[in-house]
């Protein structure tokens, strides 16, 4: 008998094929063909992907797949598409010793009415490692986080909680975790949901083992950790830390140059904020003070990106906030590279950004704006994509100097805003 071309193929490149599928959906169109891709499949369910699955694969892969799982294998699942069947899975997990295997986990849609569920599953998961939320809202998300962090997941050392975006959804109120002592091997924690900065003091004192934290925070320091031992003494191996601060919060720049003091050993710090009120928020302008904080009290920094818009000071431009960030300290021995733009917005800001940027940072930008940096020859290669604001009083703009975004994909048009509001701000991210 004549092989079909298919069958003549060697395991590795079947697998490779098969790569291309989702779990799911390789089981659902190869199983029970012939005994070889049978034997393929079943030694190498290595991720389950269940997020988009019709209701028959999903039965499908309770039946079939779940008992031929013999490794440790990544989960992921949406909520909203199978919470009915939710129940019937774990059990299925349970009912075969596969809730030992289960490493990773991504869950998806997560509501106000099936946390309790997900809570109730994961204290089961001793042997998980890595988690992935993202639940369907802002308010579903900030009304739980305390309750992810006091799981009884001893093994967890990667934390991701998010939420899903929805257009004009005003971030009101953070979400807190006051206590998190059953979780306490978590080395890298990603939370995208805003938090306060006391819940960050908190996070970084309850965890002994942190290593890698990004947060998003709304509102400013309530100090009630007086009494508590230093950040430093509780998080020795913190490494980097990621800070965006969301909805113009304003945190003066000495509690967050206190919070650096504490932390020597950073070797990573990205900074995101929109303060319309210079207010006790200048420093963050002033290359002079960030020097001293770094040379002071951060000698094992390599990674510092800044992306800050502060109200203009009366009689001062790009150039001025620009030559603090001009010394040798930061174009011979750090060589980190800045910008800093007048974009002619409502809010009469200047823009302070690193190149490149955080990884997240928004940046305001008008092509005719005035700007200035501290590198003789600024490389911009960092910027996928370009959004374009008409400036506010085109008569007088400036024709700045020209950049060349050599790495652009895409450009958005500008957007006919009112004057009032800085909710239609066209951004370079």
């Amino acid at each position: 008998m004549v092989l079909p071309q298919f069958e003549r193929l060697p395991h590795e490149l079947v697998l490779n094929i098969l790569n291309y599928l989702s779990t799911v959906d390789g089981w659902y169109s190869f199983y029970n063909l012939n005994s070889r891709l049978n034997n393929l499949l079943e030694t190498n369910v290595a991720q389950i992907d269940l997020s988009n699955c019709r209701r028959s694969q999903f039965v499908f892969s309770c039946k079939t797949i779940l008992i031929h799982i013999q490794n440790p294998f990544y989960l992921k699942f949406s909520m909203k598409r199978l919470d009915e069947s939710i129940d019937h899975f774990f059990i299925k997990l349970k009912s075969h010793n596969l809730d030992d295997l289960l490493e990773s986990m991504t869950l998806l849609s997560v509501t106000d009415q099936t946390i309790d569920s997900v809570v109730q599953y994961l204290n089961c998961l001793l042997n998980l490692r890595s988690l992935t939320i993202i639940y369907d809202s802002f308010k579903s998300a900030k009304n739980s986080l305390e309750k992810i962090m006091n799981t009884n997941m001893v093994s967890l050392t990667d934390l991701n909680i998010d939420y899903a975006r929805k257009h004009n959804e005003y971030l009101q109120g953070e979400s807190s975790a006051e206590n998190c002592s059953k979780i306490l091997n978590i080395k890298n924690i990603v939370l995208r949901v805003p938090i306060c900065l006391n819940t960050l003091h908190n996070l970084l004192y309850l965890l002994p083992e942190i290593v890698s934290i990004e947060v998003g925070l709304l509102r400013t320091w309530r100090n009630n950790d007086i009494d508590k031992p230093s950040i430093g003494e509780c998080s020795p191996n913190l490494e980097k830390l990621i800070i965006l601060v969301h909805n113009n919060g304003i945190i003066y720049f000495e509690t967050i140059s206190k919070l650096l003091q504490e932390l020597p050993q950073l070797r990573t710090f990205w900074y995101s904020a929109f303060i319309c009120d210079n207010n006790r928020c200048k420093e963050y302008h002033n290359g002079r003070v960030w020097e001293h904080l770094i040379r002071t009290y951060l000698p094992n920094l390599i990674d510092f990106r800044l992306n800050v818009g502060l109200e203009r000071e009366m009689g001062t431009g790009p150039s001025d906030v620009i030559q603090s960030f001009c010394s040798p300290f930061w174009t011979q021995e750090k060589k980190w590279w800045f910008v800093a733009d007048k974009p002619d917005n409502n809010a009469d800001t200047i823009e302070l950004y690193s190149l490149p940027p955080p990884d997240h940072g928004e940046i305001i930008f008008c092509p005719k704006s005035e700007w200035a940096s501290n590198s003789p020859n600024p490389n911009f290669k960092s910027v996928r994509t370009l959004g374009l604001q008409r400036p506010l009083h085109p008569v007088w703009a400036v024709v700045g100097k020209h950049r060349y975004y050599t790495n652009v994909t895409t450009i958005r048009p500008p957007h006919d805003f009112d004057i009032g509001t800085l909710d239609d701000v066209a951004i370079l991210s």
